[in-house]
């Protein structure tokens, strides 16, 4: 699956518009629309932005890969302070 694929599918599964997110992540619709068409890539920044608000991870959202279940139980107990 491309990067414009995962982030179509990740921005119809949150109900959100191509405008609404870019609006959300702070870049014009028309650079939004290119990321969806596979026509550009989002800088570093943007990445971030986009990763947080889909809630994923960077590398989920540029590369299709989820970080192994052990990983999400140690940043789930960093976050409860344990």
């Amino acid at each position: 699956m491309t990067f414009a694929q995962r982030l179509t599918i990740l921005r119809e599964q949150k109900g959100l518009t191509q405008e609404e997110l870019a609006t959300l992540v702070n870049i014009k619709q028309p650079s939004y629309n290119a990321y969806e068409r596979g026509k550009s890539l989002p800088s570093k920044n943007t990445q971030i932005q986009l990763a947080k608000v889909l809630k994923v991870t960077v590398d989920e959202l540029m590369n299709g890969k989820t970080e192994p279940e052990a990983a999400n139980v140690e940043r789930r107990e960093i976050e409860k302070g344990v």
